[in-house]
């Protein structure tokens, strides 16, 4: 078997020119929520919101993380089908919310997954093709209907013994609401973050000028070749591709991306999907739904007025929303505008 670990991001930062010596940025990277997350931030407190939001980061990985023993998400899990779980208030309202995007996003996104990706054990030492069998069994346990809320509480249980959840399609997205609460607290007006596939816009720089990201291309070999170009401010922008997460065994490439209905990889006929908007969390659970979703129901989202999208398909086609005409523009000859 050979294993692969993409750990580039979705998403690169194209530039961050035309700075005074006064407006130089700070520059912070850390490894958590297993991915690299940087930040660039720019005025008077800026080395202390980095900072500060190094630490949130952390904090919330060990409150939210499926892998870390004692997080509140790892106690629902030991706890399915046996009894409720007191949370923290922030855990509640993500879980609440992944349960009412699970609902949204017909069979497509379900953050009981757990039992499924813990199995393909895709991005581990241990990923492997499971055999059908163990498919059909953790199949059985993957339903959001069985997430039991307690709002007088603030608890949360699964109602069946072996269910989990998997927060990973949706709690980057969420968190980055905390930390532009963050920088607004420090008066911060300026930054760049990356925390796996999503990009966090926050202002414009210094220079008053708007922010310019590169679109990764989802056929690109190293990482680092570019889709093209968008110039974009105060939003996030969340990237899903199976090039993301993968394992190949026999010649077959296993991407992290699993149906709830089948157990599998799903076979999308999309290469990659970008979503923008203020809202991290939606742009997250989208990008994800939508590369689901598949070709056919590209115009159901490219004119919706909530979020902006680019979508490439295997054909090397690519769909943008109309709103993105002057501000986004493909840079690499492979692919055409559709």
């Amino acid at each position: 078997m050979k294993r692969l670990i993409v750990v580039l991001c979705a998403i690169i930062i194209v530039n961050l020119t035309g700075c005074s010596s006064s407006d130089k940025p700070y520059n912070t990277e850390i490894f958590a929520m297993s991915t690299y997350i940087t930040q660039q931030t720019y005025g008077k407190n800026n080395k202390i919101a980095s900072e500060n939001v190094n630490t949130l980061l952390i904090n919330l990985e060990n409150q939210l993380s499926l892998f870390i023993d004692g997080s509140d998400i790892d106690k629902i899990n030991k706890n399915a089908g046996v009894s409720s779980v007191k949370v923290k208030d922030y855990t509640f309202e993500l879980v609440k919310t992944a349960k009412r995007y699970s609902e949204l996003s017909g069979d497509r996104f379900d953050i009981t997954i757990a039992p499924l990706t813990l199995l393909w054990g895709i991005d581990t030492e241990k990923a492997r093709v499971p055999k059908q069998e163990e498919i059909d069994e953790a199949l059985k346990l993957v339903d959001y209907k069985n997430i039991i809320l307690n709002e007088t509480e603030k608890s949360i249980m699964l109602a069946k013994k072996d269910m989990a959840l998997d927060l990973g399609g949706i709690a980057k997205g969420y968190i980055v609401d905390r930390i532009k609460d963050e920088y607004q607290k420090q008066g911060i007006t300026s930054a760049l973050v990356s925390i796996g596939g999503n990009i966090v816009a926050y202002g414009t720089k210094p220079n008053k000028s708007l922010f310019t990201v590169g679109i990764r291309d989802p056929k690109g070999i190293t990482g680092n070749e570019l889709l093209g170009k968008l110039t974009v401010k105060d939003k996030v922008i969340a990237t899903t591709g199976a090039y993301e997460r993968y394992f190949e065994q026999d010649g077959i490439k296993y991407h992290h991306i699993l149906d709830v209905n089948t157990g599998y990889p799903y076979p999308s006929d999309l290469a990659g999907v970008t979503i923008i908007c203020e809202d991290g969390g939606l742009a997250d659970f989208l990008s994800t739904t939508l590369f689901i979703a598949g070709k056919e129901h590209i115009n159901d989202y490219i004119n919706d007025d909530r979020f902006e999208v680019i979508i490439v398909d295997n054909e090397n086609n690519v769909y943008i929303s109309p709103s993105l005409k002057d501000s986004f523009e493909i840079t690499n000859d492979s692919y055409t505008l559709s």
